[in-house]
């Protein structure tokens, strides 16, 4: 996913893996004039077949909660909330339609019951 020119993209969760991209991060890429910010989210297993930074390229805001498996190459600025560097423990499990699919977690995960209840819109309904 790419934030082109002087985009605006918030990402509230998403899950963005098994992607790959050259020269411009596996699975999102931001643009210094872009503004990216990701939360409650699952970035992982993904690759930049060029330069190798699997995950990310650009500086990414996080607004918390989110699973990085692999920061670099990019401007990722965590918050004490965010779990980096583990595998997110993702299984595929069925096609959603448009060539999408939905993803499950494996029971080890750390993202399982990673955000309270209540916290960033978590079981709140909203």
């Amino acid at each position: 996913m790419n934030n082109l020119s002087k985009g605006i993209l918030n990402l509230n969760f998403v899950t963005i893996t098994e992607n790959d991209a050259g020269a411009s991060g596996g699975g999102l890429s931001n643009l210094p004039e872009g503004s990216l910010k990701l939360q409650n989210s699952i970035l992982g297993g993904n690759i930049d077949i060029d330069f190798g930074a699997p995950n990310c390229a650009g500086s990414i805001t996080s607004l918390g909660y989110n699973l990085v498996q692999n920061p670099e190459g990019c401007g990722y600025m965590p918050l004490e909330s965010d779990i980096l560097n583990e595998d997110p423990w993702l299984i595929p499990m069925s096609d959603v339609g448009y060539g999408s699919l939905f993803y499950a977690l494996w029971v080890v995960s750390p993202a399982i019951e990673h955000i309270p209840s209540g916290e960033n819109g978590c079981g709140t309904g909203k």
